[in-house]
């Protein structure tokens, strides 16, 4: 076990005006080493290293408060290793201060963020995956202001807490939704076990279980007349062309957020989109029809994409205006364009490479769906029809 060491120190070359050296802690733990002063002034002379005392008449309170300040560095190290917190000069040095320890659940966030931000400038990871945990980050950030804190020390990120925030996410979103911010928060919390800024992983003998949900698409028709549509609000019509240019396109949201007219090449026939993902880096070859094509006109090549919320929350309203019962959101524009292409048969390799699939098991989950849409058709409208 690592075992901090403290001795004082009085330099003699740092005299002030009226011949005092500064009295300063010093603290050891392995070999590093780190320096604090104590606002004290003695005399130089009068200071015994060995036996770590000051002489002279009048010090008998000053060498009352050195072993005040002994003793509660000692209890600080006692109540760090209790705590089964990581033992380091920072952690003793803030509490000796009477700072909130750095081993902090936002601070490990903070830590873990900028490691992050490194990966993406070097192209490890997208700029979405960034926003991705912004977006966790946030949702830690209110439940902790929920609890009356801004922050907790990482001892306090328990079994309890981890199941306490889950179920605060579910007051706010589904199950699914509530795990994948949950599993942001398990990756902070992996980078800090691995650089033994915590000791147990609190995550430990818990478990969540994704439900199975159904993948929203539209039909063709359901496209059309949402293409259709008479829209005079000109923030809801500018949604309307976004989500019908995903619709035809299979471009993400965050894809169509990054979309420039460099991304648009002429081919032999015709005209392609020729972009790497944003999520995964994987290059896209999408052709581009006639109406995304007067879509990206029409904004001058660069999208009017809201924030994710708001295109969300007035996708509902246009489903509503075309008379459609499913659940709009952002991703089922991207859904819809795998069916569009596989219903009209185009082959799954070639869909693979439109979507930016790194592979064709993703794009046979799509193949899968129409295959169940059929079989759903045939048992409503034509099972006892020729019976």
């Amino acid at each position: 076990m690592k075992k901090l060491k403290l001795r004082f120190n009085v330099p003699k070359c740092r005299l002030n005006k009226k011949g005092l050296s500064p009295l300063e802690l010093v603290l050891s733990l392995d070999s590093k080493r780190t320096s604090i002063r104590t606002g004290k002034f003695i005399k130089p002379q009068n200071f015994d290293v060995s036996k770590q005392k000051i002489s002279g008449k009048g010090n008998k309170e000053l060498n009352d408060y050195m072993d005040a300040l002994r003793n509660k560095v000692f209890q600080i190290e006692t109540s760090i290793i209790r705590a089964n917190l990581p033992l380091t000069l920072e952690n003793v040095k803030d509490k000796l201060n009477d700072r909130e320890s750095s081993n902090t659940l936002i601070n490990l966030i903070n830590k873990f963020d900028t490691e992050l931000r490194k990966n993406i400038t070097s192209g490890q990871y997208s700029e979405s995956t960034y926003l991705k945990y912004q977006q966790s980050d946030k949702h830690i950030r209110t439940y902790l202001k929920s609890l009356g804190k801004n922050d907790i020390t990482i001892d306090n990120v328990n079994p309890s807490f981890i199941k306490s925030y889950f179920d605060y996410l579910l007051t706010a979103m589904q199950n699914n939704s509530a795990i994948m911010i949950l599993s942001k928060l398990k990756r902070v919390i992996n980078y800090g076990l691995s650089f033994n800024y915590i000791v147990s992983d609190p995550f430990i003998g818990i478990s969540f279980h994704m439900e199975k949900t159904e993948t929203d698409y539209l039909t063709e028709a359901e496209v059309n007349r949402i293409a259709l549509l008479e829209i005079e609000d000109k923030e809801l019509n500018q949604i309307r062309d976004v989500f019908v240019f995903s619709c035809l396109t299979g471009l993400s949201y965050i894809d169509c957020v990054k979309l420039r007219k460099r991304d648009i090449h002429t081919g032999l026939k015709s005209r392609f989109i020729i972009k790497r993902r944003e999520k995964t880096g994987i290059e896209q070859r999408i052709p581009l029809l006639l109406l995304p094509e007067r879509i990206l006109e029409k904004y001058h090549y660069t999208l009017p994409v809201p924030s994710n919320q708001k295109y969300n929350k007035k996708l509902k309203e246009i489903a509503k205006l075309a008379g459609i019962t499913k659940e709009l959101h952002t991703h089922v524009g991207r859904h819809t364009a795998a069916t569009l292409l596989l219903n009209n048969k185009i082959s799954l390799e070639a869909v693979a490479k439109i979507l930016g699939h790194s592979g064709t098991k993703m794009t046979e989950h799509y193949a899968k769906l129409l295959d169940s849409s059929i079989e759903t058709e045939i048992e409503d409208n034509l099972k006892y029809k020729f019976a």
